[in-house]
């Protein structure tokens, strides 16, 4: 696969229509080189604790990296991963806030220090990931779980 992104286009309802015609607002950018499927399945989030307990005012660290580098859609290959709670939002401070991969360290393990500050239930981390593709993979694939 090239850097330079290279776009191909389908259109629905007007077959004939050409890229600069009035129907070309119809038209749906597509990548090539990667179906929509299959080139979004091999990004991911690689995270160790899957999952662990955390008593109050204990911390405890997660390495996180990413499973593949990213697809240089916009070409700098930079991807942002913050994190959120499905419950209790205050009951946890995490650090860093964000963490920044790209095309060079995007196997380089980072650590994500969470602390709990109030008492909750079972939760989960989710990933929030923005960037290169990233944004279309569920975030609830990759939940890392809090007892």
């Amino acid at each position: 696969f090239s850097p330079v992104s290279q776009i191909s286009y389908a259109l629905q309802h007007f077959p004939y229509a050409s890229p600069n015609s009035p129907q070309s607002k119809y038209y749906v950018q597509l990548m090539l080189g990667y179906s929509s499927l299959e080139s979004y399945l091999d990004l991911g989030l690689t995270y160790y604790p899957e999952f662990t307990t955390i008593k109050l005012h204990q911390t405890t660290q997660f390495y996180i990296s990413l499973s593949n580098p990213s697809h240089r859609i916009n070409g700098n290959g930079t991807v942002r991963v913050q994190w959120n709670t499905t419950e209790c939002m205050d009951c946890f401070t995490l650090s860093p806030k964000e963490f920044h991969f790209n095309i060079n360290n995007f196997q380089e393990k980072q650590i994500l220090t969470t602390t709990r500050i109030k008492n909750a239930p079972k939760t989960f981390l989710i990933p929030i990931i923005y960037g290169e593709g990233y944004e279309l993979i569920p975030p609830g694939r990759f939940l890392i779980y809090i007892d």
